[in-house]
């Protein structure tokens, strides 16, 4: 259930660097948006397992908007910007504010402030194969998330973007376990996908779920306000 809370609610000390190779100038900040005003929205996904209970699977599918809000300072007085989440259970309706937490930019690391608890989302320059603790500045077990693949083209949810970047967090499959997730980054966009899988399974068989989460945020459409 860690696992779940890190990767939904949704974001880098002590990186480091498999392996060396040619870079540029470009600290990817622009995969990493902030700017006030900036929104994306989601179609948001979540399923929960489990066999001893009726019914032994409960969905909830809802609608989703990022927005980044003004400058405040926190309580140790950095200066961040609100991140506002809204919600909304049909397309057709309208938005209402869930919950506002915060997000900044610390010049190495792209930080999420969610309900209190910091999550490291990006780290920069983000090299291929570069690897971090995504939650290095919290309480939760350590999770590994690492750049697999960058600057690719790509679609997401039917969208098309010229320049990607995917971190993944999860990747173990056994005869009882299948663990998969990762997150996608468009530049000057942002997050536009979230994939997550933690599925306690039965002889190797990835559809005989007995227990676990599964989220999936895809990106819907982005922009200013």
């Amino acid at each position: 259930m860690k696992k779940l809370i890190t990767i939904v609610i949704l974001v880098f000390v002590g990186f480091s660097c498999k392996k060396t190779e040619p870079y540029n100038t470009d600290l990817d900040y622009s995969y990493f948006p902030i700017q006030e005003g900036h929104f994306v929205e989601y179609h948001v996904l979540t399923i929960s397992h489990d066999i001893n209970l009726n019914p032994s699977i409960d969905s909830n599918e809802y609608y989703l908007k990022v927005t980044v809000g003004e400058k405040i300072l926190n309580n140790v007085g950095d200066s961040v910007n609100k991140l506002n989440f809204y919600v909304k259970p049909h397309l057709d309706s309208s938005y209402v504010l869930d919950k506002v937490n915060t997000v900044y930019n610390n010049g190495f690391q792209g930080i999420y402030n969610l309900d209190n608890q910091k999550y490291i989302k990006l780290a920069f320059p983000a090299y291929l194969d570069l690897s971090w603790n995504v939650n290095a500045y919290n309480t939760y077990d350590e999770m590994t998330s690492t750049v697999v693949k960058r600057d690719y083209s790509g679609s997401v949810n039917g969208s098309n973007f010229s320049s990607l970047l995917k971190t993944q967090q999860l990747d173990f499959f056994s005869l009882v376990d299948y663990q998969k997730a990762h997150e996608v980054y468009a530049k000057d966009i942002g997050l536009v996908q979230i994939y997550f899988k933690d599925l306690t399974i039965q002889n190797f068989d990835t559809t005989q779920i007995k227990k676990g989460e599964e989220v999936y945020w895809d990106y819907l459409n982005s922009g200013m306000e």
